[in-house]
């Protein structure tokens, strides 16, 4: 009966005293952190994007060539 006691005002004074500081900080590191991602999400999509094109073709074609290899005698990269 004495651990429950214990356990309940250890919650009710952490859970009191965090809440005040969390409301804070996170508004302050909100307003501060979406005007600097903003900036830095348009240059790094438009480079990803190009990346992606290009190998998006090569991976097709090595998945066609390996699904057409396991129909046929043998099997082919994934049928052994």
């Amino acid at each position: 009966m004495v651990r429950r006691v214990r356990r309940t005002r250890r919650r009710r004074r952490t859970t009191s005293a965090r809440k005040g500081r969390t409301r804070v900080r996170r508004r302050r590191r909100r307003r501060r952190r979406r005007r600097r991602r903003r900036r830095r999400r348009r240059r790094r999509r438009r480079r990803r994007r190009r990346r992606r094109r290009r190998r998006r073709r090569r991976r097709r074609a090595i998945r066609r060539r390996s699904r057409a290899g396991v129909g046929g005698p043998g099997g082919g990269q994934l049928g052994g």
